[in-house]
């Protein structure tokens, strides 16, 4: 078992059998991460710092709706299975931000296209992902779908992914932050600011 990862909640492990074992880091290594993500950004720092010991507790008290978050998308989220609490096995596949260097920018275009596209089809389970962090979240599996990978960020409460669009969220997400300018980044803020709306969440909340 190799250690390949690691996000702000989780260390990520190769089992070399097409799967990966998520495991949960200490509260030093999120704080750590937090510190790389924004040390340039001190104001999203701050907010973030505050944010977090909230976000752990909300974890903790929702890991039985997270189970039942898996239960219903399975295949947007790379058929996890749960080991134990906060510990699971997931499909492996690559985040789309090791692709950044390799794909041409019109093709990144495209994923971020299915990242929308993925985004809403999850909203129709009454299930929504409430970081935005498109680069580090989302991979790409073997038929070049995209999945969701991390479980402790969504929500199914339709009044917080509400809040988390109209504060503009996905435009704090590290993601976004640490793009360069440039026409890349301006498709991915219009894409974003089309997309992400009140009147799109009404229209795919719960249609499953």
């Amino acid at each position: 078992m190799i250690k390949i990862g690691r996000g702000f909640y989780y260390n990520v492990y190769d089992l070399s059998n097409g799967r990966v074992l998520k495991t949960p880091r200490s509260r030093f290594g999120q704080i750590s991460q937090l510190v790389i993500w924004y040390i340039f950004k001190p104001k999203i720092l701050i907010t973030e710092l505050k944010r977090a010991p909230y976000k752990r507790k909300a974890i903790e008290n929702e890991w039985e709706k997270t189970q039942r978050v898996i239960e219903n998308i399975p295949h947007l989220i790379g058929h996890p299975t749960v080991i134990s609490a906060y510990t699971y096995e997931q499909d492996k596949v690559i985040p789309l931000g090791n692709l950044y260097h390799i794909l041409s920018e019109e093709q990144i275009k495209e994923k971020i296209d299915q990242y929308t596209d993925l985004t809403f089809e999850a909203w129709k389970y009454g299930v929504a992902d409430t970081v935005f962090n498109f680069f580090l979240n989302i991979g790409m599996d073997k038929n070049g779908q995209l999945i969701f990978l991390d479980l402790n960020e969504f929500t199914q409460r339709k009044d917080e992914i509400l809040f988390e669009l109209k504060s503009l969220r996905f435009f704090r997400s590290p993601s976004f932050i640490r793009l360069p300018n440039g026409e890349l980044k301006e498709y991915i803020r219009n894409k974003f600011e089309e997309s992400f709306t009140k009147d799109n969440l009404d229209k795919y909340w719960n249609r499953k």
